[in-house]
């Protein structure tokens, strides 16, 4: 019992110390519009490689996050479009790609919690689990150092789309294309590893990503419209710790 205790602590600071410490949430008018992309080259937000250079095409991931106040207590749609620069058919095409989540969400049962209605099947999603670099050649070849806790999706679609309770903030992604020998293309987010500390924008270095801190099965009251996302991220690492405590003690 000690011992297993033990092991949770452990685990639960080990993947926290790769995560964002103060979370960000997304402010309005990054959700849809002109802002809400990043493409290559690196100063517009996204590093890649090979392929997707940006004199090779280049690569754009864009998104449009709305929230639906019916049914209380609402849900937030969350869509993700990648491509070349020019909007077309990113070639070569996407083989999958990773989005961060924060490390409360500790097992699939908690991810199914918090990811509803996703565009793929549950099949072709793996995780969560902490994905880091395996080199030259694997799954995920030239990722940054220290990885990325998160959902692996296996999908060529060219738009990706769920639905969540919980509102988004500032994260990160890794992408790899289909080849299997020799130089593949890979892309991430310029601030990968890193995370907002204030609400200054912009935010050219990360992307939106669902805020899995916050406990689906015990959310608040009521979950912010766009409106309200000017607010800071004060308090959110207390409603995360405090959600996971009482994540643990119901399945004791």
């Amino acid at each position: 019992m000690r011992k297993g205790f033990l092991v949770a602590v452990v685990s639960v600071l080990v993947l926290s110390a790769a995560a964002s410490a103060n979370p960000v949430l997304v402010d309005e008018q990054y959700l849809t519009g002109e802002l809400a992309q990043r493409t290559t080259p690196d100063g517009l937000g996204i590093v890649a490689a090979d392929g997707w250079l940006a004199e090779h095409g280049g690569f754009k991931i864009s998104w449009n996050l709305w929230f639906q106040a019916d049914p209380d207590p609402g849900l937030w749609n969350y869509s993700y479009t990648i491509s070349d620069l020019d909007g077309s058919a990113l070639d070569p095409d996407l083989s999958h790609w990773i989005l961060e989540l924060s490390p409360t969400i500790l097992t699939r049962d908690d991810l199914e919690e918090v990811i509803l209605n996703p565009s793929i099947g549950w099949d072709d999603v793996e995780g969560p689990e902490l994905w880091t670099s395996t080199g030259d050649s694997g799954s995920t070849p030239n990722m940054p150092a220290g990885g990325i806790w998160g959902m692996k999706l296996d999908t060529t679609q060219d738009t990706y789309t769920f639905q969540s309770l919980v509102a988004p903030i500032w994260g990160d992604f890794y992408g790899k294309d289909g080849k299997h020998e020799g130089v593949q293309a890979t892309v991430w987010n310029l601030d990968f590893g890193t995370n907002p500390t204030g609400t200054d924008a912009p935010f050219t270095g990360w992307i939106p990503t669902p805020d899995s801190e916050i406990d689906p099965t015990d959310p608040p009251p009521i979950i912010p419209a766009p409106a309200a996302l000017l607010l800071g991220a004060i308090g959110i690492g207390g409603v995360g710790l405090a959600g996971w405590i009482r994540r643990r003690r119901r399945r004791a």
